[in-house]
């Protein structure tokens, strides 16, 4: 039977479980005390370069949307004034944002198609959907620790040459809280997952070999890159239960400040910053 979160029994002295059949079956079950039964640390960067050591990449002006405040992009839906200063490109984005930043999850019960569907075309706009790249929608991976699997539905995954290299998942009112360290929980046991597959699964160009795994969280309009590097040693170890080596995540931009929750996209300043972001990681996925 599995335990819950708050259930005392069946923790070690150091906040650990001592039995990997207390772990949750699903990764959006995960809380930090199953993060930290895995061995599984985040740790902040405070510069791109230390997460994508690439150069800045060009991308569509368009995409910046005439640098829109989030007051005008939150009136936009019927000020018609401002969506006609606008190309065809430049409203869609506008219009889907829009509809997410009408349902805040900091301040509304959000519905979650929403920011679905801005960060679907968003992704689309920067190609993450063509060749070499595979976009998929609401994919499930898995790692298995002893015989218990956990599984993770990935709302968006990424893939290249039969390897999940990125995937990005959105979370909203329910996710932003410490309990679930905002969404980084489930987050660490997605990226286990992704990293987990590419090492399993016989077609992967690097089956039995160390990975590295990238994620995206999406809370509403801000976003937050992860990245990891996962020993096989530690993937292997999996099979006789609880790891002894550690699984190190890195943060950018690092929860500090007017990050904490990530670069904001709705926010004009910020917002170049979050393209930036994203074309850095399309490319240096493309090259890897």
């Amino acid at each position: 039977m599995k335990m819950s979160y708050n259930t005392r029994s069946g923790r070690t002295p150091n906040g650990k479980l001592d039995d990997p059949r207390q772990l949750p079956n699903s990764a959006s079950e995960f809380y930090p005390i199953h993060r930290r039964s895995l061995n599984i640390q985040y740790e902040n960067v405070y510069k791109i370069e230390d997460i994508l050591n690439i150069p800045s990449v060009q991308y569509d002006n368009s995409l910046l949307i005439k640098n829109l405040t989030r007051d005008e992009l939150i009136i936009i839906g019927h000020r018609y004034d401002i969506l006609n200063t606008l190309n065809d490109d430049e409203k869609t984005l506008a219009l889907y944002l829009h509809k997410v930043l009408q349902n805040d999850p900091y301040t509304t019960g959000v519905r979650e198609n929403l920011t679905d569907s801005f960060v679907n075309y968003l992704l689309g706009e920067i190609r993450f959907n063509k060749y070499p790249f595979l976009l998929n929608l609401q994919s499930d991976y898995s790692f298995y620790i002893c015989s218990t699997k956990v599984t993770a539905k990935i709302d968006f995954s990424v893939e290249k040459d039969n390897n999940i290299l990125c995937f990005d998942e959105d979370k909203h009112l329910h996710g932003v809280s410490l309990a679930t360290e905002y969404g980084e929980s489930q987050i660490s046991a997605e990226m286990l997952a992704c990293a987990y597959t590419n090492h399993d699964k016989a077609d992967s160009s690097t089956r039995e070999q160390d990975q590295m795994i990238f994620a995206m969280r999406v809370i509403g309009s801000r976003f937050t890159l992860y990245k990891s590097f996962i020993n096989k040693d530690y993937i292997q170890s999996l099979v006789e239960g609880f790891p002894q080596e550690d699984m190190n995540i890195i943060r950018f931009p690092p929860n500090t400040g007017n990050t904490r929750h990530g670069y904001d996209f709705a926010d004009e300043q910020q917002r170049p910053l979050v393209l930036d972001l994203l074309v850095r990681l399309r490319e240096y996925m493309r090259n890897m």
